[in-house]
């Protein structure tokens, strides 16, 4: 699905605040989990509300699986 305009600007501000958060691992690292979670949440939404959301908590979960 193509993501709206309000959750387009979410992903970038969730984005930059996981690699703040997590900037103990690379950013390459982060921005490849964050790309990989939300293409596959948008590709499978019938609708962008929650896509943020689910975005944040999965990244978060797969990022704090890393060794620091």
């Amino acid at each position: 699905m193509q993501p709206t305009d309000s959750t387009v600007s979410k992903l970038r501000r969730l984005r930059q605040q996981l690699e703040d958060e997590f900037g103990h691992l690379p950013s390459e690292f982060v921005e490849g989990e964050f790309h990989d979670v939300a293409a596959d949440l948008l590709e499978h939404a019938h609708f962008d509300d929650f896509v943020p959301l689910l975005t944040d908590r999965r990244v978060r979960e797969r990022l704090a699986e890393q060794p620091a």
